[in-house]
């Protein structure tokens, strides 16, 4: 039997104050109609949770380049850009969550407890790389590193997946029917 989360004081009394904002930044576009569906639809499970804006940064392409390190520094550079400019307008600082292979891991149970330990006080701003990851200069502004399996997924693969692991989180949250 999964593990319920430890506080379910925590989540009712935020939601008295405000609904959660979740951002994600990620390179690139979806491009496969199939993801694009389930990003739609995860999307639509979590809205009635979270509010969730999701912001592209435009992907550099290998070919101008021929070099993956120059792709990483420069897709680097267009997400800090984003992030000098966008944090200055938010009413509070997000906790900024970058999504890594090297990152620290955990269950669904364990997620829901961050995501409700971090929605009584902050807004969430996952960051997603691109092809070939995230530039470090990006990790050293994130708050978190989290992995999301020991496995290796594509960019576009782990945009449902966070999706999918934040809806599960909601619903763990609430006590809905979903994780089993």
């Amino acid at each position: 039997m999964p593990r319920q989360r430890s506080s379910p004081w925590l989540w009712e009394f935020y939601l008295l104050c405000k609904i959660m904002i979740i951002r994600i930044l990620w390179v690139g576009k979806n491009k496969d109609s199939y993801i694009k569906s389930a990003i739609e639809e995860f999307l639509k499970r979590i809205r009635p949770y979270a509010e969730i804006a999701i912001t592209n940064i435009l992907e550099v392409a290998l070919s101008g380049t021929n070099n993956p390190e120059v792709v990483i520094r420069q897709e680097g550079m267009a997400i800090n850009k984003y992030l000098d400019e966008k944090l200055k307008s938010f009413t509070k600082t997000p906790f900024i969550v970058c999504l890594d292979y090297q990152g620290v891991m955990y269950d669904s149970a364990e997620f829901a407890d961050f995501i409700a330990e971090k929605a009584s006080y902050n807004d969430i701003l996952f960051v997603i790389g691109g092809v070939y990851g995230l530039a470090e200069e990006v990790k050293r502004r994130c708050n978190l590193i989290l992995s999301l399996s020991k496995l290796t997924f594509t960019h576009q693969m782990v945009r449902i997946i966070l999706l999918e692991q934040l809806y599960r989180a909601f619903t763990i949250i609430h006590g809905k029917k979903y994780h089993y």
